[in-house]
């Protein structure tokens, strides 16, 4: 259970892609966090989108690969990571920010599941219709209904 991760979830790559920045999809499945994978954890709801910002921003990401080390792959480690000295805004700057950005972040993640949704129905579907298995007898008739 500690290790399960929630759509939202901040996350930042450790080793190999050391500073990677991405949010945990929307999805049926609930993925694991891996020990080379870390979880950025806000502590504060209002702090969320800021800190996701922020940790995709250029100079966050310099900063991080500056600490990485290694000869085959590049590694930081998570003290590393939150030993990095960074300005913190007013309380209400940071909820100014939430309340404008967390809206944005949360279609984001709507729209990403929505394209797996389809992408899925796609790779379904297509090859029923290229083998002949599923017909469309009507499908000119059906695009010009939509087209109008």
């Amino acid at each position: 259970a500690e290790f399960r991760l929630y759509p939202g979830d901040i996350l930042i790559g450790m080793t190999g892609y050391v500073g990677e920045v991405g949010l945990v999809p929307k999805g049926n499945i609930a993925p694991l966090l891996n020990q080379r994978v870390g979880k950025l954890i806000p502590i504060n709801i209002h702090y969320k989108s800021f800190i996701f910002y922020l940790a995709r921003s250029t100079s966050f990401r310099k900063k991080v690969e500056a600490l990485s080390s290694g000869s085959a792959q590049a590694n930081v480690s998570s003290m590393n990571i939150c030993n990095i000295q960074l300005v913190k805004p007013k309380q209400k700057v940071l909820e100014a920010f939430a309340n404008i950005i967390d809206n944005h972040l949360e279609r984001y993640l709507t729209i990403h599941q929505e394209s797996e949704i389809l992408s899925n129905l796609r790779n379904v579907i297509l090859p029923k219709l290229i083998s002949g298995e599923l017909r469309i007898p009507d499908a000119e008739k059906m695009i010009d209904e939509v087209g109008t």
